[in-house]
Order: C-alpha cells, then sequence, then structure tokens
C-alpha cells in the first residue's frame, strides 16, 4: 500500500503521454529495463505522432504512402537510420537526391522576381541558389554564414543560456531585425536565408532570434547542414512506406502496453503518486509520468498543482504552422515544360509557396506527386477556414506560376486530386508543426533552462524539441574546432559507398542531437526513459553522460564580432584580386566545378576557398590569421565577415555606391573585380 491507501499493484512505474518517436523510444527502453508503464496516444489512426502517414489509393491499390507530417531523413542521423535500415524494406528508402540528377531545371522566387537555372550552374554549388545573382551575392552569402558560424561555435548547446552577454544580447532581437541590419548582404541573399528558416521552423524570421535560430542549427550539424536538401543533408530520403509505418514498426515490442485515441486531459502530482485523468473517464497511477509531446501540445493538459511561471512560459511558446499539399498528377508533366526538364525542386520567399518536392514514385512510374508547404503570413492569406475548393486554387494556381505550364491547374487533364493538412493551433491533437520554437528572450531565460528538468522528480518531459543523447560521441557540448569527422561519402550518382560507415558525426557537439526531427525524438524519450529509471532506482539505468569541462578550449575572452564588419579597401581589393587570379588562371574552370561539386560546406567548397584565400592575404600583409588554435580560427572567419562587408560598404547599398567621393577610385576598382570575377563564372 503506499500512503494514500492505494493498492501498489495498481501504480505503474512510468505513464508515457504521446505515442510520437520519443514516446515509442522511451516504452522501448523503459520495457528493457523491466518498467511497468502504459503509453498513451491521443490519435486513434496512427502511431509516431506528427509523423503522419496516409495511403492516397492513387493509383488503386498502390502500397506507395505519404505523409501528413514529418517526411525526411538523412543518413548522418544514426538513430533513426539504424531503425529504418533495421525494420523496413531496402527499397523503403527512396532517394530524392539521386531521383532528381537527370532533371536539372529549378525555379527560384527572390525579391519578387523568378529565377529560372540548372542546378548544375547554382551559386557556386549553393542549392536553390540561381547563379544569375552573381559574385557579390555570393560573397555576401559567404560573409554572413560565416558570421553564423561564429556565433554557433561559440555557442554552449547542452545549456544555451550560459555564455557570455554579447552572444546571449542576440535572443533579444529577432532574425528579421539582424539580418536588415546587415546592408551588405543584398535583397535577394536575404530571401535565401527566408526561406531556408521558414523551411526549417514554419515561422517568420520575426518570430524568432538568431540566437534560437543558430542554437538549433548548432544541435544539427550547423546551419549549412540544415539547409541541405539534397546528397548528405537531412532531408535527402523519404520513406516509401511512409513515416507512421516506421512508427508501427518500432512500437512492436511494447504494442500491447499502447493505448490509441485517448488523450491525457490532466495530471495532479499533489499526492504521492501521481494521478493521470483521461478523455476516457479512466484515472492512471503513476510513480513517474513521461509527457513526450512537444512542449506547446503538454501545455494544453490541466495540471494541478499549476505549473511555476517558467513551465507556463515554455508550454506558451507557439509551435509553427504549416499547410502541407500532396497534388497528384497523371504525369510528371514538370520533367518535360516549354523545353525545360525541371527536378521539382522550386520555391520562393514571401510566396504562396515556399518549397516543393517532387515526391513521385521512385520507379518512374505512376503516381507522380508534387508536395508543397505554405507557411507563416502567406499561410494567413488563404484566411481562416479555406474550403477544399479554396486551397486547391491556391496551391495549383501558384505551381501553374512557377512552372509557367498550365498542366498544374486543376482544370488540366493532368491534375488528380490534391491531399492537405493544417498543422495549425486548431489541429485537434498536437496544435501546430513542425516544431514549438522560442520567441525573444525565451531560449536564454527562465523557459530556456526548465526545458531540460522534470517537474519534482515526478513529471519528466522529452520530444524532439530537447533531444539529448545518451551514448554521445562528442565531449563537450560546444563546436570543437580540431574534432575528429566522420562523414557520410557518395558517388556520382548521390548513393551513399559501401565503405562510409555509421556512425557519423561532424566537429559540431553531438550531446544535443538532430533537435527538432524524428531521430532526435528516438533520442530524447531514449534519455528520458534512463533517467527515469535512475530515479526510480532501476541498477540497468545508464548513467546520463556529463559535460567535460576541459573537453574543449576555452572561448576567447573578446567578443569576436564586436568591431565593424569592415577592413580597408585595399585590403579587399587584394583579395578580389588574388580571388581573380585563382579563377581566371589555367586552373579556374575545375576550381569552379569544385565549388560546384562541393557547395558551401565541403572542402573543395566556397567556404573553405575564402578562408584559404583570406587568411593567406592578410598573412602576407603581416597578420596573424592562422588556424593553429581556436581563437586563430574564429578570427579567420571574422576576416572572411569582414571582407564581404567592406565589399558590400562599396558596392550593395541599395543599388546605388555607397562609396564617397573620396573613395570612389577605390569603388571603381573593386567593381570591375567583381565584373571580372562574374565573366569567369559565366564562361565556366
Amino acid at each position: 500500500m503506499t500512503s494514500s491507501g492505494t493498492k501498489s499493484d495498481d501504480v505503474l512505474d512510468v505513464l508515457v503521454i504521446g505515442g510520437g518517436f520519443s514516446g515509442l523510444s522511451a516504452a522501448r527502453e523503459l520495457e528493457s529495463l523491466g518498467a511497468k508503464f502504459r503509453l498513451l496516444d491521443s490519435y486513434e489512426d496512427h502511431l509516431g505522432g506528427r509523423a503522419y502517414s496516409y495511403d492516397a489509393n492513387i493509383p488503386e491499390g498502390t502500397k506507395l504512402r505519404y505523409d501528413h507530417g514529418a517526411e525526411y531523413v538523412g543518413d548522418a542521423q544514426n538513430a533513426i537510420m539504424a531503425q529504418v535500415k533495421k525494420l523496413l524494406p531496402e527499397s523503403s528508402l527512396v532517394n530524392g537526391a539521386s531521383l532528381r540528377i537527370p532533371y536539372l531545371d529549378e525555379v527560384m522566387v527572390l525579391n519578387q522576381e523568378r529565377y529560372c537555372f540548372k542546378s548544375t550552374d547554382s551559386l557556386f554549388g549553393i542549392p536553390g541558389a540561381p547563379p544569375q545573382l552573381g559574385f557579390l551575392a555570393a560573397v555576401g552569402m559567404i560573409g554572413a554564414l560565416a558570421e553564423m558560424t561564429i556565433i554557433e561555435i561559440m555557442i554552449d548547446t547542452m545549456a544555451p543560456w550560459n555564455g557570455p552577454s554579447w552572444l546571449l544580447d542576440l535572443d533579444k532581437i529577432d532574425v528579421w531585425t539582424w539580418l536588415r541590419g546587415k546592408k551588405w548582404v543584398v535583397p535577394t541573399v536575404k530571401d535565401l536565408m527566408r526561406i531556408s528558416i521558414e523551411a526549417l521552423l514554419s515561422v517568420e524570421p520575426s518570430q524568432i532570434s538568431p540566437y534560437y535560430l543558430l542554437w538549433y542549427t548548432a544541435c544539427n550539424d550547423g546551419f549549412l547542414n540544415e539547409i541541405n536538401d539534397d546528397v548528405g543533408g537531412p532531408q535527402q530520403y523519404w520513406l516509401a512506406t511512409g513515416t507512421s509505418s516506421l512508427a508501427e514498426r518500432y512500437a512492436e515490442p511494447v504494442r500491447s502496453k499502447v493505448t490509441q485515441g485517448t488523450k491525457a486531459t490532466s495530471i495532479d502530482l499533489t499526492g504521492d503518486v501521481v494521478k493521470v485523468e483521461t478523455s476516457a473517464g479512466e484515472v492512471i497511477l503513476a510513480k513517474k509520468v513521461l509527457v513526450a509531446t512537444s512542449p506547446a501540445t503538454a501545455g494544453r493538459i490541466a495540471y494541478q498543482p499549476e505549473p511555476p511561471p517558467a513551465r507556463k512560459a515554455l508550454m506558451a511558446q507557439p509551435m509553427g504552422t504549416t499547410l502541407k499539399c500532396q497534388i497528384f498528377y497523371k504525369s510528371a508533366f514538370w520533367h518535360d515544360s516549354n523545353g525545360l526538364q525541371y527536378d521539382g525542386y522550386v520555391g520562393g520567399a514571401d510566396y504562396p509557396i515556399l518549397w516543393v518536392m517532387d515526391n513521385s514514385a521512385a520507379d518512374g512510374g505512376a503516381p507522380h506527386v508534387l508536395m508543397t508547404f505554405t507557411v507563416g503570413s502567406q499561410l494567413a492569406s488563404l484566411g481562416t477556414n479555406p474550403s477544399k475548393e479554396e486551397i486547391v486554387t491556391f496551391i495549383t494556381g501558384t505551381l501553374r506560376d512557377l512552372f509557367l505550364d498550365d498542366r498544374a491547374l486543376a482544370g488540366s487533364s493532368e491534375f488528380i486530386r490534391l491531399d492537405h493538412y493544417f498543422w495549425t493551433p486548431d489541429e485537434a491533437n498536437v496544435g501546430g508543426g513542425p516544431n514549438t520554437v522560442f520567441m525573444p528572450c525565451m531560449l536564454t531565460g527562465d523557459a530556456g533552462k526548465i526545458m531540460d528538468q522534470s517537474w519534482d522528480d515526478k513529471v519528466f518531459f522529452a520530444s524532439a524539441e530537447n533531444a539529448k543523447s545518451l551514448t554521445p560521441i562528442s565531449t563537450s557540448p560546444k563546436y570543437e574546432i580540431f574534432g575528429k569527422e566522420n562523414l557520410p561519402q557518395y558517388d556520382a550518382q548521390n548513393v551513399l559507398l559501401g565503405t562510409s560507415v555509421p556512425p557519423f558525426y561532424s566537429k559540431y557537439s553531438d550531446m544535443r542531437s538532430d533537435l527538432g526531427y524524428m531521430s532526435g525524438a528516438m533520442e530524447s524519450g531514449r534519455y528520458a526513459a534512463h533517467e527515469i529509471a535512475a530515479s526510480l532506482g532501476i541498477p540497468e539505468a545508464i548513467a546520463l553522460p556529463k559535460p567535460c569541462a576541459n573537453a574543449s578550449a576555452p572561448p576567447p575572452p573578446a567578443n569576436p564580432l564586436e568591431r565593424e564588419p569592415t577592413v580597408e579597401a585595399d585590403i579587399a581589393e587584394a583579395i578580389l584580386a588574388a580571388i581573380k587570379t585563382e579563377l581566371l588562371g589555367p586552373g579556374g574552370p575545375a576550381r569552379i566545378a569544385g565549388f560546384r561539386r562541393s557547395g558551401l560546406a565541403g572542402k573543395d567548397g566556397l567556404s573553405a576557398f575564402f578562408q584559404e584565400l583570406v587568411a593567406r592575404v592578410l598573412s602576407a600583409r603581416g597578420h596573424d590569421v592562422s588556424a593553429s588554435d581556436p581563437s586563430h580560427a574564429l578570427e579567420v572567419l571574422r576576416h572572411v565577415r569582414d571582407f564581404a562587408a567592406t565589399c558590400g560598404h562599396h558596392l550593395v547599398a541599395d543599388g546605388k555606391n555607397a562609396a564617397t567621393n573620396a573613395n570612389a577610385n577605390a569603388t571603381e576598382r573593386l567593381r570591375a573585380h567583381v565584373d571580372d570575377i562574374d565573366r569567369a563564372l559565366t564562361k565556366a
């Protein structure tokens, strides 16, 4: 008997609330640890939570499934890829990066202008970046990314509320204000950044801080990895079986302990054991409760006593809002449209459709499907409770404008059907998607500090939003500049090489891993299960990892971004001259081809090229910018940012010459260099 008179046989060790991947992962661990538990899930028709598959039945009888919610996976997501390969047929994994190879044409709408280009000609190999933007846009992008990398490197991913004041101050402003302050970044590049942010989080850049954004990306191997929808990125594959099918297979060892279609309506912590009331009228008693949902979804449950202010603030943070559509056609008309072969990877900033991906059958047969996302203010433009007809008109009309092809329209002979799902506050069980996000000042405040904590050692929390690794490879919660890497390697068809063996890891800390993704949810659930097991005194519980205080060199004492991002015009001119020499010399075409193969992040990519070249020029002028220790590596990145800002100061300024009469000659020389480099790129 408990002190309240309840029979101990009636009391669970753990009640798990939520049948997404975090709840299922926790349940599997609790089962292996011998704990007495149950799992409640509010959805009747699937397991997986925000991973929500359905049968389109086009063509009739097909086994191909589609996803209303979470869909994409990547090789570097170790937890989920291990389960995909263990539980599903090999044919389930559809390699979108490989299927796009034969079709080269893409469309992006940036700064309200439509750009059509070949993916192989994308600006320095940056997916989605039109080559028409030119070298100056690439310089601004590299400068902005250098600054973002500096910030990522400095963030403590496990305790982001800890850090120097200059760093934490970045949580006090919103991303859009931060980007607008960078006059040296052209509007088209700001729009590329906007697309990336909205695609990641389904919120407007004005809703989050740059600090939150870069904490999020630092927990996912960096911004460049996050925005990579191609080979090696977290959106390379989707599952022909649907993600819910993976969840069902994953749940098999604990299926008898799962109750679907039942919500936890209230949680009472005031007694010796926790009392949970459900939508079915049941009262469940447990020593511990694991709320395995997004923080915002956890806020839909009533609690006794009232949550403390910090936890209330955490649960009050918004979720992204998304309209996700699957549009079915009789043929993949975009592969042959007005003489062009579109790969289906298109989109636009501040545009009715943010992002499009081709979700057609991998064998080239029916069905032929385009998947679309509409988020933020563009979703609001549809109004409240739009009809199905209004949604179809809105989406297919926008696809028609993207492809300039009337066959995209609902009235065409090619159109079959549009299926849609709203991840908004009106969604019955989750209330938005893909994730709960932190508004400015929240991550570094009391709400952020409580996200990893249990409530009175009775109620614990797990979700993709606070993903923590139980067995990380890293010993530091920060980026390790000289850390080892094991990144996936691919052949020319974007297929993972057999010699490239997981687990994969980068120099970014994996103490939080795959934050916001299905893989991160698995990690979080496993971590929470052992946290609870330790609290229950179960001896088999794995000891939770602790960051090593001396695992990485201390950050430089000064703010590496404190000075104005400018260098002398003559230094910028020398750097541009060196770039021109590299690109116009005998090895120029091969160098440019290397950029296009490696994009921004690869060892032969544009970012590495800029860093090496800027360091070389400055070293020749007596500056100590070697990368022999972390502070010097940060210095190199700062100089890259400063070079970009200087070029922008002279050459951008809203299309006008920002130079004064005193430095007009310097501006003219810089512009001549840029024009020469653009010509070299065009020829290449």
